[in-house]
């Protein structure tokens, strides 16, 4: 297998020069998909050599992101549930009061852990979050309590609709990414 020279946790696979499987690592949770020739020439040999706890496939969970793959081809990926295991952060009514005060220590913790769960989600389903997190993962470093309130309004906001990613059944023989970029 060859690595990813993206990311050293990502390995293909090719059969007679054309890509047959991909497999990806994280800790000790593999995901793969391939060719049958793949299965047979590659993950079999990684069961002999692992021991493999559970298999699933179709619909499965994995690093926390849902995953479907349809009859037709087509997968679905969210985080629903785990985003509606978010706690919306409670701020006492005299804290409501002076919205510019600086946030006390465990204030700022709740801050803290709010952006990481929801900057987790909004990097891997959740791209409709990804402003409002950055723009509180900014205000951090001086955080306020009028800062709080917005963390409450994202997660209320996050929560008050599912969304999954939808990626359809592709024709990869006729399929062309395009990019276009800045000078970053």
């Amino acid at each position: 297998m060859m690595p990813s020279k993206y990311d050293k946790a990502i390995f293909y696979w090719y059969y007679q020069g054309e890509l047959a499987g991909i497999i990806t690592s994280h800790v000790y949770d593999f995901f793969w998909c391939g060719t049958e020739r793949f299965g047979i020439n590659v993950i079999d040999k990684l069961r002999n050599i692992f021991l493999f706890g559970e298999e699933h496939s179709d619909i499965f969970k994995y690093i926390g992101i849902n995953i479907h793959q349809q009859e037709n081809g087509t997968i679905l990926l969210h985080q629903n549930p785990e985003m509606e295991k978010s706690q919306t952060p409670l701020i006492s009514q005299d804290r409501l009061t002076s919205k510019d005060a600086p946030l006390a220590a465990n204030e700022l913790r709740m801050l803290r852990g709010i952006c990481g769960q929801l900057n987790w989600i909004a990097s891997q389903s959740r791209p409709d979050l990804s402003f409002d997190v950055c723009d509180l993962s900014c205000s951090i470093k001086d955080a306020r309590i009028m800062d709080l309130q917005r963390a409450a309004k994202v997660v209320r906001k996050a929560k008050s609709s599912c969304v999954s990613l939808k990626f359809p059944s592709l024709d990869l023989a006729t399929t062309k990414v395009v990019i276009y970029s800045d000078a970053s």
